[in-house]
């Protein structure tokens, strides 16, 4: 009996390793809790007293753990190649770190030169922009005489269309009186002949049919002298013309001057804008290089951490697999170990103590 014990315990030891490699197995969930509970029944029962059912599940167990260890097995490799691989990173790590802190330097240089240049395009934008305010104050300055007769101008033509005009085709109609005080008014401001002014004045009261010749010579001499005053402006402001086209020149040549320096500053800004975004990053590229540094030797520890523990988890699979080696097919004499007669202790009798001798 004492052997039957010492083999059912032998076989349930084993069924506990199987069972364990199971529930650490990474399976789907509905396969572990579908073989975990039939252990008793099929690696657990002797092989010769399964049912062909039973003895697939034991089959299924079998190709489950084989799947697993070859998982852990790959586990390894790929850990190993891992920690192979960091083994020369240190230095390229540090070369990667040095590279990025040259092209930060570099960008930085170059976003220094780009806020200069659009500094300086800013600047000509200042000088381009007050350029142009003096062209206009000098166009408008230049100009103010010239607006002055044209203003005047104007108001002789408009006089001889609406005024003059009208007295002396007879057309004036009931405005007659007031559109020769107007005449009247506006050959004194000129300073026409004073003498002329008064012939003429009675002259375009009349009736068109009660003019005579010499009302007629009168009216003539009176058309001449607006003439004679438009003629005066027309020469003056065909004096002013080439002055005039020429602070109009500026004022487009600034205009000019001044787009052009706008659309510099832009294009500065925009470059110096792209500059900044290149030297960003570039620092959050140099950050990233030196913490990778930095992060070497934990990296290493992990990495070694991870690559030790997926060998310890293969080496331990291995007992999970010698233990359903050792039941996939096991029957009762597997298990039997026969035990030595225990060995019967040889007594010695004690030699007699003498007596103890009477004192004298």
């Amino acid at each position: 009996m004492a052997m039957k014990r010492k083999a059912v315990s032998q076989v349930n030891s084993r069924v506990k390793t199987v069972k364990q490699g199971l529930e650490g197995a990474e399976l789907d969930k509905r396969v572990q809790a579908l073989l975990v509970p039939t252990l008793a029944l099929t690696v657990g029962a002797e092989s010769t007293a399964r049912s062909p059912f039973n003895q697939r599940f034991v089959d299924l167990i079998g190709t489950v753990l084989q799947d697993e260890n070859k998982r852990l097995s790959d586990d390894v490799n790929t850990k190993e190649a891992a920690f192979s691989a960091l083994l020369p990173a240190k230095g390229t790590r540090e070369a990667a770190l040095e590279a990025a802190k040259a092209d930060s330097a570099a960008k930085q240089e170059a976003l220094t030169a780009a806020k200069k240049a659009a500094s300086e395009a800013a600047g000509k934008v200042k000088e381009a922009v007050q350029s142009l305010k003096d062209a206009l104050r000098a166009q408008k300055d230049g100009n103010s005489d010239l607006e002055a007769h044209e203003a005047k101008k104007g108001q002789l033509e408009t006089a001889v269309k609406d005024q003059l005009t009208p007295l002396i085709e007879g057309s004036a109609g009931e405005e007659k009186e007031k559109k020769t005080k107007a005449v009247m008014k506006i050959g004194g401001e000129w300073k026409m002949d004073m003498s002329l002014l008064a012939t003429a004045e009675p002259v375009l009261l009349k009736d068109i049919s009660e003019r005579g010749a010499f009302d007629g010579t009168c009216l003539e001499q009176l058309q001449g002298a607006f003439t004679a005053a438009v003629a005066s402006i027309d020469e003056k402001l065909n004096e002013g013309a080439p002055g005039k086209a020429e602070r109009a020149a500026a004022v487009d040549t600034a205009q000019a001057a001044k787009d052009a320096a706008d659309a510099a500053h832009s294009e500065a800004k925009a470059a110096a804008n792209t500059a900044k975004e290149a030297k960003d990053a570039a620092s959050a590229a140099e950050k990233a290089a030196g913490q990778s540094v930095a992060d070497f030797m934990p990296d290493m520890k992990k990495s070694g951490d991870s690559f030790d523990a997926a060998k310890e988890a293969l080496k331990d699979f291995a007992a999970v697999l010698t233990a359903y080696d050792e039941l996939k097919a096991w029957k009762e004499s597997d298990f039997v170990v026969e035990e030595p007669e225990p060995k019967k202790a040889a007594v010695e009798e004690a030699p007699a103590q003498e007596a103890p001798a009477e004192a004298a």
